[in-house]
């Protein structure tokens, strides 16, 4: 088996991790050593631990912009207002269109009756 080849189990070579038995070896003298513990200093709470690894503000104000875009500003139009002034609008338009028709139908009775008299349009 050559180096290239990745194989998993226990004491066998992993190229992306290393030798495992190498590292057990070469950090022997602290490997089983218990974790230090100040005398002087008192141990960080977990919260403020957690804040030194948090990401920075990179984007300055953009969370002030957000805030500033979720508040409510002013009165906003619902949507059934909407639908009801859509609903008459086309209301409209659609008695619009049929009296539109009347019209037509009128004004080509007119042609007819004015052509049957021998009248010139």
């Amino acid at each position: 088996m050559n180096k290239q080849e990745n194989v998993k189990g226990p004491g066998k070579s992993d190229p992306l991790r290393g030798d495992t038995r190498d590292a057990r070896i070469r950090y022997a003298d602290i490997i089983d050593r218990p974790h230090h513990v100040s005398a002087k200093r008192p141990q960080m709470d977990r919260l403020s631990r957690a804040a030194q690894f948090s990401p920075f503000a990179a984007l300055t104000g953009y969370d002030d912009l957000i805030r500033e875009s979720e508040r409510d500003v002013g009165s906003r139009i619902e949507l059934d207002d909407i639908a009801a002034s859509v609903a008459d609008a086309d209301s409209r338009v659609n008695v619009s269109q049929s009296r539109l028709q009347e019209v037509d139908e009128r004004i080509s009775l007119l042609y007819s009756l004015l052509r049957k008299h021998g009248c010139r349009t």
